[in-house]
């Protein structure tokens, strides 16, 4: 046990997995960022254990063997579509609920006005006061920032393939917009083909393919938009809410 919890510290020093809070909303977000884990990781888990258990308990021991066919059962289907959306439901109005709060300036808040170029920000002051890469306030004034962008593509300051943020953390911000417009992709990707399964599913469907005794192609569908919306849990978190940390 005391070599584990000098390993937890020296991993915590090098890669602070709890850092400090330094916002009003960061219990809120780590909440909800811990909930959607532990989601993940429990069903990930039960349903690869289950997977294992049933590929050897139900395998085929020789070649002539035939399973018996499989009637259904209604409360089964009822249990597992009616807890994945209870589970869901509560993420998608938890995590609204909390993105909302975080867009929502407080009403006693004074909005200030900065011009952010390539070398500066300018902040005007609500009474015409103006600084220039700093901004002072009184302590526990809550405050509201309008920020206006003056520069164009050709300054390569928008994200995208000329992308260059001149600062000494310029390679995190590159990497951060990489990672984004890639996941991102990679899931509207998966949508797209997702859509395109629904279609061929529905004219099959039209056609008279499916019977009670032949549906696999419509469950293996189901389970591939399974695969989707766990991609989304966790894109989420990692693209959205995470950053609001700090």
């Amino acid at each position: 046990m005391a070599l584990i919890s000098v390993l937890l510290a020296a991993i915590q020093s090098e890669l602070p997995l709890f850092p400090d809070r330094t916002s009003s909303v960061a219990r809120n977000v780590d909440h909800l960022y811990f909930y959607l884990v532990g989601v993940t990781l429990f069903f990930s888990i039960l349903i690869f254990l289950t997977i294992f258990y049933f590929a050897i308990r139900y395998r085929r021991r020789h070649a002539g063997e035939r399973p018996l066919p499989i009637a259904g059962s209604l409360p089964l289907e009822l249990v597992w579509s009616i807890i994945p959306l209870c589970l869901t439901m509560i993420m998608f109005f938890w995590g609204a609920a909390l993105f909302f709060h975080l867009l929502q300036p407080p009403d006693d808040a004074t909005q200030f006005t900065v011009v952010a170029k390539q070398w500066m920000w300018k902040v005007q002051h609500p009474e015409g006061q103006r600084e220039i890469n700093e901004l002072h306030v009184p302590f526990g004034r809550r405050i509201k920032l309008k920020i206006e962008y003056s520069h164009k593509f050709h300054d390569r300051l928008v994200p995208g393939p000329n992308f260059l943020f001149a600062d000494p953390r310029g390679e995190h911000a590159e990497l951060f917009y990489s990672f984004y417009f890639a996941m991102t992709g990679f899931l509207a990707l998966h949508m797209i083909v997702g859509i395109g399964i629904l279609a061929v599913i529905i004219w099959l469907a039209h056609r008279g393919r499916f019977t009670a005794d032949y549906y696999n192609p419509i469950e293996n569908t189901g389970l591939y938009w399974h695969f989707v919306n766990i991609v989304w849990t966790f894109l989420f978190p990692l693209l959205y809410l995470v950053g609001h940390h700090r």
